[in-house]
């Protein structure tokens, strides 16, 4: 069976250049780095059958959580951002139609009125002074937005705006209908954030985008009224290193997931004004971030180490809660770190096979740079990998020794190589200087000697 579902997937375009990436609930918010939905898809379609259950242990906003609702297979989704899993929750949840028209009908015209009742105050007069704001969260009126230029983006008439839409949607009494609506405003500030206009509407915008997401939501609800079996979705705001007590060992048919990659992105940077705005709780989620670019910086091998540790603990956890004969999907891309190419891929399919795990296919496909990476500067890498196995063994065992055996041998490798092949991701035209390049060996060869200290944090 095996060889005639990897027969099939070599014969798939795996580009999907042609095709919709944005249906449904999927373009409900932006998140960087994501997956186009195809891939889950047929993934799901050809590795699981109905009613089986399948774990993304990176969700994200939620991908592979909705191919699996609308084609019928249980979900679990974890993540450590806790936007990414309202994000996720507020995708995965049928709305009924006419409550949200009126919910919407309402608020609106009440935000409305009071944006325009406040055009004419200060912020601080009017959030001080209003009797419609006397039992406003307190919490809200100490917005504190990073020393960063881009806060600049936040101005004084656009954070009011976005208090108002915040409190009003506060008063809903109906929890799944204020999800909806604060993820819309998340997506409202995440435009806002990446704006290059000068004069950013952000209540019509915001208006604009509940509308749309009303209407994909409507054909979400019709989808799911197509499916015969109802699927549940669980998520959990939890770490992949580590799962809640309520995944069971060997209950997942399928795993599917694209673990963050190491030196790419900072989410909790990307995501803080969401965060803050939506008064979520994040200083777990930056404290534990893995592979954060921000980390690290005086000897990004030294990231390297955490990130692998990080990562044979994830897949230990994967390998657990899979059962026997299930498979396990990795999406992963190539990184830089200190201008060496690192073959993530690669380090997957070694960690995975220490942990039992066999490794059947490699699937490789064209990717725009500019969807993965924020900073082509790391790299002008456009490639990413689908990396199959399949559960034959039990062994689960993992031990500190194991992980620093492991670790020592990749990045001994990464040592040997760049004292021959120096700056092997550097993007055209990038100009270094031999001292600069030569410094990778002594910082390569002080994260070896740091590995038993790093791979604990």
């Amino acid at each position: 069976m095996d060889k005639d579902i990897l027969d099939k997937f070599s014969r798939i375009n795996w580009e999907f250049t042609e095709e919709n990436t944005q249906y449904l609930t999927h373009s409900f918010h932006q998140y960087p780095a994501r997956f186009i939905p195809q891939i889950p898809k047929v993934l799901i379609e050809n590795l699981t059958k109905k009613g089986d259950t399948i774990l993304d242990p990176f969700c994200g906003c939620g991908t592979t959580l909705v191919e699996c609702q609308i084609n019928e297979r249980n979900a679990i989704g974890i993540d450590l951002n806790p936007l990414a899993c309202l994000i996720s929750k507020v995708k995965t949840t049928p709305l009924d139609e006419q409550k949200l028209v009126v919910f919407w009908k309402s608020l609106k015209e009440e935000i409305n009125k009071e944006i325009m009742k406040s055009k004419n105050s200060s912020l601080d007069f009017f959030l001080n002074q209003k009797t419609d704001y006397d039992n406003r969260n307190k919490i809200s009126l100490e917005i504190i937005l990073p020393n960063r230029r881009k806060s600049a983006k936040f101005t004084e008439d656009i954070t009011n705006e976005i208090l108002i839409i915040k409190d009003k949607i506060n008063d809903i009494p109906d929890q799944e209908f204020r999800d909806f609506l604060n993820i819309g405003l998340s997506a409202t500030i995440y435009s806002c954030f990446d704006s290059r206009s000068r004069k950013f509407d952000f209540w019509r915008t915001f208006e604009r985008r509940i509308e749309r997401m009303s209407n994909l939501m409507i054909g979400y609800n019709l989808q799911l009224t197509k499916t015969s079996y109802k699927p549940k979705v669980k998520i959990f705001n939890d770490d992949a290193r580590r799962y809640p007590e309520e995944i069971s060992r060997e209950s997942v048919d399928l795993v599917i997931t694209s673990p963050t990659y190491v030196n790419v992105f900072d989410y909790y940077r990307i995501h803080i004004y969401n965060l803050i705005f939506l008064e979520l709780d994040y200083e777990n989620f930056r404290q534990k971030e893995m592979g954060a670019h921000r980390r690290n910086k005086e000897n990004r091998f030294r990231l390297l180490t955490e990130y692998l540790a990080d990562m044979y603990r994830a897949i230990q956890e994967i390998n657990k809660a899979t059962k026997t004969n299930g498979h396990i999907c990795i999406v992963a891309g190539d990184s830089c770190i200190e201008f060496e190419r690192i073959h993530t891929h690669k380090h997957f399919i070694t960690l995975g096979k220490s942990l039992g795990l066999r490794h059947l296919k490699t699937i490789t496909r064209n990717i725009d740079p500019g969807s993965k990476y924020a900073n082509r500067a790391i790299g002008n890498i456009e490639k990413e990998h689908i990396l199959i196995f399949k559960k034959t063994d039990n062994r689960i065992d993992l031990t500190k020794n194991l992980i620093i055996s492991k670790i020592n041998s990749i990045l001994t490798k990464y040592e040997e190589h760049i004292k021959t092949s120096k700056g092997t991701c550097i993007r055209e035209n990038a100009k270094l200087t031999k001292e600069r390049l030569l410094l990778n060996q002594e910082k390569i060869r002080k994260a070896i000697d740091k590995i038993p200290l790093d791979i604990i944090k």
